[in-house]
């Protein structure tokens, strides 16, 4: 293929990975804010199991979300002049 198309493909992988990573960092980020403060209308008791566990969600999608932005930088930094 030509220099045109391999940049075209390295800038559609860097947005399919981009918006994976904007996906997984929105819905990681707001469900478990809604587990933590939407269940009770007291607040949320720090020893509480769904604490812990909506904060084991939050730092995976954290996670997931840096892994998946690396990858679209990787591939954007593929694009030629």
């Amino acid at each position: 293929m030509g220099k045109a198309a391999d940049n075209e493909r390295a800038k559609l992988w860097a947005t399919f990975y981009n918006n994976l990573a904007v996906g997984t960092a929105l819905t990681g980020f707001i469900i478990p804010y809604l587990a933590i403060f939407g269940t009770t209308s007291s607040g949320p008791s720090i020893l509480s199991v769904e604490i812990w566990r909506a904060m084991l969600t939050l730092l995976f999608a954290a996670g997931l979300t840096a892994f998946l932005r690396a990858l679209a930088h990787s591939y954007a930094g593929q694009v030629k002049d």
